[in-house]
């Protein structure tokens, strides 16, 4: 729930209108309320508490961190949770460059291994308008880059 940026009242709210009810959606809701308003009272944060607090920080102005720095690079994520993408949100406005750099084949026979970072660079071009390009690999030197490479490999080797 909280990965998905849901928070405990409008869990509840949720729950209350399913249909069909379950016995147990009293009890989670409950449980999660509880759970969010101990790190409340404690003044710590589970991980994506620390993404909330920071994307408030964002929206109330350019936090002190990022003073000098003008470029955000991302690189090897294949996903954002809400949280983390509601963040990157809030740090765009006082960057220059936003850049991502997701590890996708563009081989149309291969598209379906990496469905999940093609989607999330869909969403990125979707959110921000941004750029796609793509950086062909060379070939490989060596038996061990060959490997690598191509250990899911499902076409016929050359």
């Amino acid at each position: 729930l909280k990965q998905a940026a849901v928070e405990p009242a409008a869990f509840r709210e949720r729950v209350e209108h399913r249909t069909p009810p379950n016995s147990l959606d009293a009890v989670v809701a409950g449980a999660y309320a509880a759970y969010q308003e101990a790190l409340r009272a404690a003044g710590v944060y589970d991980v994506p508490g620390l993404y909330w607090e920071a994307d408030l920080v964002c929206r109330s102005g350019r936090p002190p961190l990022l003073d000098g720095i003008d470029v955000l690079l991302l690189d090897a994520f294949d996903d954002f949770t809400p949280s983390e993408f509601q963040l990157l949100t809030s740090l765009a406005p006082y960057l220059e460059l936003l850049v991502f750099g997701i590890n996708c084949d563009t081989h149309p026979d291969r598209q379906n291994v990496y469905a999940v970072p093609w989607r999330t660079s869909q969403r990125i071009r979707e959110h921000w308008g941004a750029d796609f390009e793509a950086f062909e690999e060379p070939p490989p030197e060596t038996q061990a880059e060959f490997a690598a490479r191509h250990i899911f490999w499902r076409d016929r080797p050359p």
